[in-house]
């Protein structure tokens, strides 16, 4: 059975290092499925990403959100994929 995994960024580019049509993020959550598969996020973004999902090359998802205050089962793999000005936050958070 696959463990539990966690993204901090859901445009994370795919297997060949392309951010073309197809996003990483999307394909473990189907693969995963979305009680194995989560999006960390904290105040206005995880509300934003709750409320409306996230739009990638047009189609939006909707993800497993948790914050970074979550005391549930941890995760077996942690995939960090943000861009520099949310490198901080990112790192703070987990």
């Amino acid at each position: 059975m696959p463990g539990r995994k966690k993204s901090r960024g859901c445009g994370m580019k795919n297997k060949e290092g392309k951010s073309g049509k197809e996003k990483a993020a999307p394909k473990l959550n189907t693969c995963l499925g979305k009680d194995r598969f989560r999006v960390l996020a904290s105040g206005e973004r995880r509300d934003r990403i709750v409320s409306g999902g996230v739009t990638l090359n047009g189609v939006t998802h909707h993800f497993h959100v948790i914050s970074p205050d979550f005391e549930g089962d941890p995760a077996d793999l942690i995939i960090m994929a943000v861009k520099d000005p949310e490198l901080d936050q990112a790192t703070e958070d987990l």
